[in-house]
């Protein structure tokens, strides 16, 4: 607890100290964001030096030096605007880099190359390459400084070496200080920072050595635990195998049963199918019949229509031929007047030829009037007695036309009466017949019914036997697992 205590107050002051020039940095950022972290403070504290030696040289009139400064802060910005855009640190912190070399590379050959107040500079480069960059980028810039040093000493030595700028006292000091003092703090910030950087490293070690005694700990308590579970595993496997065993005949009773409610089903929907034609079939038949018994009924309405017309015709002819019957016993009569009549002329007309025979010549021609009155009498006797005749046959063809009209007359009326009859048990039959073909309906409409519930019912069978098999691979999952936690705890029970 103490050396926590006394960590936590060590890396405190490291934050106050370091939090100054890296803000926002703490010991659970990424690598990534810390370099983000760092290369911004860095191009910030770059910036400053820039401007600084923008200013410094400006004052002194040195053109070359006042336009690395230019240089310096215009590659400066461009480093931040690529940082700002999410460019790697690395391209970033090499770019700087650069501009910082070129820059202090002609500080350094202005001011008296390798007796230069600002010599440090390369110094400061390598460490910041390191620091900000990577291993390789480090490396190339430490290459550069050693080759720009060398050279600087080669020109030293062979009198090759400028005359360093003539500065005032006031210039010198300025140039001094800041030349050797500006490279130290840049380097100190440098190696704070990666001291920061291995004392977080430090600090998350031992957090990690106590973590990983905690769950030591807690690893024991776990295996006490494991080993209670693992009892309670194998009991568990135990009844699982138990189960497995009742599942699978459970499985095999379900798919029989399956098959045999699947194959009736299917029996029965062919059935109910065969059912169906049949009824439509009926149904057909009794429309047809029904249209007949219709077509009979207003057939047999017409005949009666017909007959009883011709019933009413017959009573007619034969009231007609009872009176002509009743007229003809009248001529009959009267033409037995009319024959003794003539007997009587006769009689009168022989009387009238004695008496002018008696006359004499005087009777003669009362004679020839006499005979004549004879010879008609005669004739209308004659004629009378031929009516007679052919009235008596009349009668009598009257009397049998007379009595075949009634016959025919009692016969259409027992056809009336028929027809009437049959009306009737027409009408029965037709509505039977429409009771019958609404019976077939609704006969129909069940076995439509009983069809629909046996294709709901082949359907449900076809998923009741989807769900048979979809339990039994759940089931053969379940034996497999069974078998493997079977295998894993006689592995764990042999490694004990």
């Amino acid at each position: 607890m103490t050396n926590s205590c006394l960590r936590g107050r060590t890396v405190g002051q490291d934050k106050k100290i370091t939090g100054l020039l890296f803000p926002g940095f703490d010991s659970l950022m990424t690598q990534q964001q810390m370099s983000g972290t760092a290369l911004r403070a860095f191009l910030f504290l770059s910036a400053l030096v820039g401007i600084y030696s923008l200013i410094k040289w400006y004052g002194l009139d040195n053109i070359s030096l006042t336009i690395t400064s230019l240089v310096l802060l215009s590659i400066l910005l461009i480093s931040a605007l690529l940082l700002r855009i999410e460019i790697s640190t690395i391209v970033v912190a090499n770019l700087a880099t650069l501009a910082m070399v070129i820059h202090a590379g002609n500080v350094i050959y202005q001011t008296g190359g390798i007796h230069s107040a600002h010599i440090l500079w390369p110094i400061g480069f390598t460490v910041f390459s390191y620091l900000l960059a990577n291993s390789l980028s480090g490396l190339f810039w430490f290459v550069v400084a050693f080759i720009q040093v060398t050279v600087l000493i080669f020109l030293d030595h062979n009198g090759l070496q400028p005359e360093a700028l003539p500065l005032s006292g006031s210039a010198v000091r300025v140039n001094d200080y800041s030349g050797y003092i500006l490279p130290m703090a840049m380097i100190w910030l440098a190696q704070a920072y990666v001291y920061r950087i291995r004392r977080i490293a430090m600090e998350n070690m031992i957090l990690l050595r106590e973590t990983a005694e905690h769950s030591a700990a807690s690893n024991k308590a776990q295996a006490k635990s494991l080993e209670a579970l693992v009892g309670n595993v194998k009991s568990i496997t135990h009844l699982m195998h138990q189960l497995k065993s009742q599942l699978h005949e459970t499985l095999a009773t379900n798919n029989k049963n399956s098959s045999s409610i699947a194959s009736d089903l299917d029996h029965q929907q062919v059935l109910s199918s065969e059912m169906q034609d049949k009824l439509k079939e009926a149904l057909t038949a009794v429309d047809e019949n029904k249209v007949l018994f219709s077509k009979m009924d207003e057939l047999s309405g017409h005949f009666a229509s017909e007959a009883t017309e011709a019933n009413d015709s017959m009573d007619s002819a034969v009231e007609a031929m009872s009176a002509i019957r009743d007229h003809n016993k009248d001529i009959k009569a009267a033409i037995s007047v009319v024959s003794g009549i003539a007997e009587q002329t006769n009689l009168l007309a022989l009387n009238a030829a004695i008496e002018s025979a008696r006359a004499g010549d005087a009777g003669r021609g009362f004679a020839v009037v006499a005979s004549e009155v004879r010879e008609l009498s005669v004739k209308s006797n004659e004629a009378a007695l031929e009516i007679g005749k052919l009235l008596e046959m009349s009668m009598s063809n009257m009397a049998k036309g007379y009595d075949q009209v009634d016959a025919a007359s009692q016969s259409v009326s027992k056809a009336l009466q028929t027809i009437s009859s049959m009306n009737d048990k027409l009408d029965l039959v037709s509505r039977a017949a429409m009771k019958q073909s609404e019976r077939i309906k609704l006969l129909d409409i069940t076995s439509q019914a009983i069809s629909d519930f046996s294709d709901s019912s082949v359907e449900s069978a076809k998923e009741l036997e989807h769900s048979n098999e979809q339990l039994q691979d759940v089931f053969e999952t379940m034996s497999q697992q069974t078998e493997n936690l079977q295998q894993q705890l006689n592995s764990g029970g042999r490694r004990d």
